[in-house]
């Protein structure tokens, strides 16, 4: 049991450690292309990340990578299984080395511990931030399921006439309710938002509602129901449910929020390839001025929103691109990414994590 806890830390240590040079190859990209790379390809680009970060790896690797005589990386981590040799057999005896290498330059300093406490230590730290932040998001999200029952659903009748006109045009074939309330009571949000899955609830500040022209409430409005038609809300709660197991990785939280603007920019592009250049300038106007009514910092949230400030130079600058279609480009930036993962994982063969074993007579 002991040991499938360690094994498991070590596979997740490899899928986190794949996911970072998976990460920061996307965002060089995306950092070097910019507005070039349109909303079709990033999507493709962080499927990539999505499954890096979701398939477990648990390989064992014999040597690092020399550069000019120096070992990278200069640490190796293993936990090695203590087995007593009986004749030509290897009996376990149970217990569990964890073997902690660092290079000197020249050779290893080597430090050995308690393999069965340091696993269990480790493990209980990652499951403590695994159901803290589940936790957390699971408050969140109640708590503003329970208030939005005691509010009253817009019966403004032209404004139901249109969403059920963009309902029809986008063909979403669900009912949808819509919000409009002071942000005190609405504290959860920050801008308009989607909440729900099954039974989703468009969500809009009354105060950002009323600063906005008639042309940019239906942009609003389109923007929301867009989320409702790609299940935006389902999608963000199994990226979540991967944050919540990254958590301790910082260049997760920067992908996820970097993936989550993209998504807002991939909705933008949708709805902008439907419109004339009238309408473009509304949906972009909208856009900035949501985020020049809204200060608030970005924050991990279990509904689908505008992001508010979030983002907004990116979308704006994929907008005035008029966000032509690049899967082609996607999938090439695809296949080269995996080429280089490839590359760096099975021809350097970084070995920071392993099992081992251990033979005493």
């Amino acid at each position: 049991m002991i040991m499938d806890v360690i094994e498991f830390l070590c596979a997740w240590f490899y899928t986190s450690l794949n996911s970072a040079i998976a990460i920061m190859l996307v965002l060089i990209i995306r950092k070097l292309l910019g507005k070039r790379l349109w909303s079709d390809g990033r999507m493709i680009l962080w499927l990539l990340v999505v499954i890096v970060m979701t398939v477990p790896a648990y390989p064992n690797f014999t040597y690092g990578l020399m550069v000019d005589s120096y070992l990278f990386p200069p640490f190796n981590i293993r936990f090695n299984q203590v087995g007593k040799l009986d004749g030509k057999f290897i009996i376990p005896t149970g217990n569990v080395e964890a073997v902690l290498k660092i290079w000197n330059g020249s050779g290893w300093n080597m430090y050995i511990g308690d393999g069965k406490i340091i696993g269990l230590v480790i493990f209980s730290i990652w499951i403590t931030g695994f159901l803290f932040f589940i936790i957390w998001q699971l408050i969140v999200y109640l708590k503003l399921k329970s208030k939005l029952k005691k509010i009253e659903p817009s019966h403004d009748a032209s404004l139901l006439s249109f969403m059920k006109s963009e309902q029809l045009y986008w063909g979403i074939r669900r009912d949808i309710s819509i919000i409009i309330a002071p942000q005190k009571l609405l504290k959860e949000i920050k801008c308009p938002s989607v909440v729900g899955v099954k039974n989703p609830t468009v969500l809009i500040p009354l105060e950002q509602w009323h600063n906005l022209s008639e042309s940019e409430k239906k942009a609003v409005i389109t923007h929301e129901l867009m989320h409702v038609k790609h299940n935006d809300n389902l999608k963000n709660f199994f990226l979540l449910l991967i944050q919540a197991a990254h958590w301790f990785n910082p260049l997760v939280w920067i992908a996820l929020k970097r993936l989550r603007q993209d998504i807002e920019a991939s909705r933008d592009s949708e709805i902008v390839r439907n419109l004339d250049n009238t309408n473009i300038q509304s949906y972009a106007s909208a856009i900035l001025n949501i985020a020049r009514m809204n200060s608030k910092k970005y924050s991990v949230r279990p509904h689908s929103g505008m992001l508010c400030t979030s983002g907004v130079g990116l979308r704006i600058n994929l907008i005035s691109a008029k966000n032509r279609k690049s899967i082609f480009i996607g999938i090439v930036l695809t296949i080269l990414s995996g080429i280089l993962l490839f590359i760096v994982f099975y021809k350097w063969k970084l070995d920071i994590v392993g099992t081992y074993i251990t033979i005493i007579h």
